[in-house]
């Protein structure tokens, strides 16, 4: 007879134990997102793209930098991710100040999400700065420029 209530005591547990199972569950890693980087203007009129998939495949093409294709390597996929975490935190646009001129222009979409900036913008985040080079760093190192 002690077994009923002992049953009836697990029966009771049982949702209990179901929902901190459910709790146990693996949190996905953060994948890249496609990057689109594009820079236009400057003294000589440039119009640079660097397009980056969101499984690492790589590709730039541009006046300045040249073009190449290549793929990134895990490290590089991760840098980037970390990179991009405050995104959809940045303001939409950085305009130039007043009176410059011959600057580039900078847009950088991740996602959904596009950042663009004036280079002569003292404002510009440093999370966009540090997108900005890691990206043309890698245009760099596939196109030897």
């Amino acid at each position: 007879m002690k077994t009923i209530p002992s049953l009836i005591a697990l029966l009771f547990l049982i949702p209990f134990i179901v929902l901190l199972a459910d709790d146990t569950k693996p949190v996905p890693e953060p994948a890249l997102e496609a990057i689109r980087y594009e820079r236009t203007g400057g003294n000589a009129g440039t119009h640079d793209v660097i397009e980056i998939t969101p499984d690492g495949a790589v590709t730039v093409k541009g006046r300045r930098m040249g073009n190449a294709k290549g793929q990134l390597n895990p490290e590089q996929i991760t840098k980037l991710i970390v990179l991009f975490t405050d995104w959809n935190k940045l303001k939409s646009k950085y305009p130039a100040p007043r009176g410059a001129a011959d600057d580039f222009h900078i847009s950088i979409r991740y996602g959904t999400i596009t950042v663009s900036g004036r280079e002569s913008n003292a404002n510009l985040p440093a999370s966009f700065k540090a997108a900005r080079s890691a990206i043309e760093k890698i245009a760099r190192e596939l196109t030897k420029k």
